[in-house]
């Protein structure tokens, strides 16, 4: 029986280099059934190909241009005609012909691919109806995997009585629920914050559901952890032997067997008073070891915090980074204001959310408790957060919202919510208070939206920004003032997923989450296709 039309496209050109004169440039296309492509060489050699239309999967085709070409001759391949609503992204694309093969790439991926949909497309969330996108696939499927929350009726089989978790397979088209019952019906409440682990085959989220497990009777919000290879769910806010917590607890953040997450629960390790603030904790998935990581410094009980976020790195490596108004987790904290702390294994409790000086920032125009997302990149070095402060770096002098990277390795600070020419943003960046940042795994990247209008498109639009080279570019460029969400970035910034309520792919006449091509990486399909001879 055939798949269904997979909605992707990926070319992959590898240019093969012979020794002997006369040599040809070689290669290999990879698009979905009937897609055309047309190559181009040094702007003369032209080579145009067609996928087949009965492949189940993605068609290949190997070809070699027409024209000879003499060793030591140069080559340029470029693509002289995309289709149309894709991004194309060539690597490697001109040489010299020699002896020693090197290969170029070109990669195209629609633009705008509407992921909030159902197997064989039978359904759609609408912006309106999901939101909370989160994205992921190691370097051969970057971007593959994505989830969401949504309420949307009959998207998936369910109600639409409660929010749910679904988790797609972009390149399968299979879309799935993920918030099911120990009988495979929907869950019986209200599901949400998905996080994935980096292969985005395990997920964790939290939920008011009693139905997802077997003896869940503590009746408030837990944190749960999905395998997809077996469908399971665990329950993780759990206290030694398995009590079940007696607090909610949610925000989970989750990373390579291990998670952080909040809770008001006083029962999960000890150390925690009855009746006390959240605390954040950390959590061995495999050998249940937990522990709390808001500390107190001179009580060394929880002392508060919130809105966890955790690298991919793992082990002795493991960085969290999160939120606190508690003046008590480190010394010298004297601001009265919310902060920004990192916890590092085995190592002292930082606070990172100081001034470019080092010293304790201003409070801008926000409250002194106001709730800040931090985001950490992948391999734990960059925490990425917003302020309203107008001392963390020099110039600052737009009285909005801003957002900034600190390198915890050196406690250097930089605001990326500027130009390409470093120019401040005249609105709030990102558009609501606190709001979490898209960041890359090595934290070169930053994704978000924002109300300034000089950042390279109009306000309410999403934008990124690297911090080495200063570039600014957006991402979307018409709006029109509609409601957006939180970004969220796959690991080397080739997508970024967003819901917004404009129908930006073409394919489908829905709103909805959409995942977005940049361009500055590979795509998702680098290992999927069948050999089809030209």
């Amino acid at each position: 029986m055939k798949k269904p039309f997979q909605l992707w496209l990926l070319f992959i050109v590898t240019i093969q280099l012979h020794a002997q004169t006369g040599s040809f440039v070689n290669g290999i296309f990879i698009a979905p059934p009937g897609a055309t492509i047309v190559l181009q060489n040094s702007n003369a050699d032209i080579l145009s190909l067609v996928t087949k239309k009965d492949t189940s999967v993605a068609g290949r085709i190997v070809f070699k241009f027409p024209k000879s070409l003499a060793a030591g001759a140069k080559y340029n391949v470029s693509v002289k005609t995309g289709p149309a609503g894709m991004v194309s992204k060539i690597t490697n694309g001109n040489g010299v012909l020699a002896q020693t093969g090197n290969g170029v790439k070109v990669e195209c991926d629609y633009k705008y691919d509407l992921v909030s949909r159902s197997t064989k497309d039978a359904n759609f969330s609408t912006f309106y109806e999901g939101g909370s996108p989160v994205v992921a696939g190691g370097n051969n499927e970057e971007g593959r995997y994505v989830a969401f929350v949504s309420n949307s009726e009959k998207f998936g089989g369910t109600s639409g009585k409660h929010r749910q978790i679904f988790w797609r397979d972009r390149n399968t088209g299979k879309t799935m629920l993920v918030s099911r019952g120990t009988k495979g019906e929907e869950g019986d409440n209200d599901s949400y914050a998905p996080s994935m682990s980096m292969d985005g085959h395990t997920m964790a989220f939290e939920s008011n559901a009693t139905n997802l497990i077997d003896g869940d009777k503590n009746g408030v919000k837990d944190v749960f952890v999905w395998d997809s290879s077996t469908g399971k769910i665990q329950r993780v806010s759990i206290g030694p032997g398995g009590v079940e917590a007696n607090g909610e607890s949610f925000e989970p953040s989750l990373s390579t067997g291990e998670i952080a997450y909040t809770s008001s629960a006083s029962n999960l390790v000890p150390g925690v008073d009855a009746g006390s603030m959240v605390n954040v904790y950390w959590r061995n998935l495999t050998t249940g070891e937990q522990k709390i990581i808001s500390v107190d410094y001179k009580t060394r009980k929880g002392g508060g915090g919130s809105r966890p976020s955790i690298s991919m790195v793992s082990g002795d490596s493991t960085k969290i980074a999160f939120h606190s108004a508690s003046p008590d987790l480190v010394r010298g904290d004297n601001n009265g204001f919310w902060d920004i702390f990192l916890y590092s294994k085995n190592k002292p409790l930082k606070r990172i959310s100081l001034t470019y000086k080092g010293e304790e920032r201003n409070q801008g125009n926000e409250s002194a408790t106001r709730d800040v997302r931090p985001s950490i990149s992948g391999n734990g070095r960059y925490v990425a957060f917003t302020t309203t402060a107008t001392n963390m770096v020099p110039d600052d002098k737009n009285n909005s919202q801003d957002v900034f990277v600190v390198d915890t390795w050196n406690s250097t600070i930089v605001r990326v919510s500027v130009d390409s020419k470093g120019i401040e943003g005249n609105g709030d960046t990102p558009i609501g208070q606190g709001e979490k940042i898209a960041i890359s795994y090595d934290g070169k990247w930053t994704a978000f939206n924002s109300k300034a209008k000089n950042l390279g498109a109009p306000d309410y639009n999403f934008f990124m920004h690297n911090i080495d080279t200063g570039e600014t570019r957006a991402v979307t460029t018409g709006s029109d003032g509609c409601l957006t969400t939180q970004p969220v970035m796959s690991i080397n910034a080739s997508y970024v997923v967003f819901g917004m309520c404009p129908k930006l792919d073409s394919r489908f006449q829905s709103s909805g989450i959409f995942a977005a091509y940049t361009g500055i990486a590979g795509t998702r399909f680098s290992d999927q296709s069948e050999v089809i001879k030209k």
